[in-house]
């Protein structure tokens, strides 16, 4: 036998996030990625079908988090980072050569880490591992182009609040702090589904693939 109590608990200035990643470190945590319907309009329900144009309606590319969060529990204290001033301090600490080609690289990798919604991860110690997700492609404008991504990305959770409340990195913390990666194979797309990590190995269960209107279930 067993009970179950629920009881409703107050977090002061906590993100208005839906459908985010987040990972943790003792009372703070780390939040980016899904959406934010703070400005009135900015989305709601959807209809995915062919004649659904939801980049003008429910998946509007204003209502995507272009903020990174780190929240503290014990005093609702909320600390920001935005996607664009991440984009920025990554490129200038491993674009030192100043070539378009890595500029372009850490662009598109942040981008397509925050501007998702319902990425799937997971965290192993101070490992977040983060993957896919559904977002808009290049047209803003035109809801074929939104995809279901297939990167793949490691966050040193601890380095990363560090980073996000304004703190200095060392070199030793740079050269931990983020990874970026692709399937080449394009198998592991997915959004809306569960990971997890067992012994040495990570395993993805479920989910949904969206593209150009169609959905495959995973």
């Amino acid at each position: 036998n067993y009970s179950i109590s629920v009881s409703s608990v107050s977090l002061p200035n906590a993100p208005a996030l839906q459908s985010f990643a987040h990972g943790t470190d003792g009372d703070y945590v780390l939040l980016f990625g899904g959406r934010t319907n703070n400005t009135p309009k900015a989305g709601g329900l959807h209809n995915m079908d062919n004649s659904s144009n939801y980049a003008s309606s429910s998946f509007r590319p204003l209502s995507y988090n272009n903020q990174l969060f780190v929240y503290d529990i014990t005093n609702g204290n909320a600390d920001s980072l935005s996607k664009d001033t991440l984009q920025e301090k990554l490129i200038a600490q491993y674009c030192k050569k100043g070539t378009e080609k890595c500029k372009a690289f850490f662009k598109n990798a942040v981008s397509n880490l925050c501007n998702v919604t319902n990425p799937i991860s997971t965290q192993a110690g101070n490992q977040l591992y983060v993957l896919g997700g559904y977002g808009f492609g290049p047209n803003l404008s035109d809801s074929t182009t939104y995809i279901t991504y297939n990167q793949i990305t490691t966050i040193d959770v601890p380095t990363m609040i560090k980073l996000v409340k304004g703190n200095t990195l060392t070199d030793s913390d740079w050269s931990k702090l983020i990874r970026f990666g692709s399937d080449p194979t394009n198998t592991l797309i997915s959004t809306g589904a569960e990971m997890f990590k067992i012994g040495d190995s990570i395993y993805l269960a479920g989910g949904h693939k969206f593209d150009n209107g169609t959905q495959q279930y995973l």
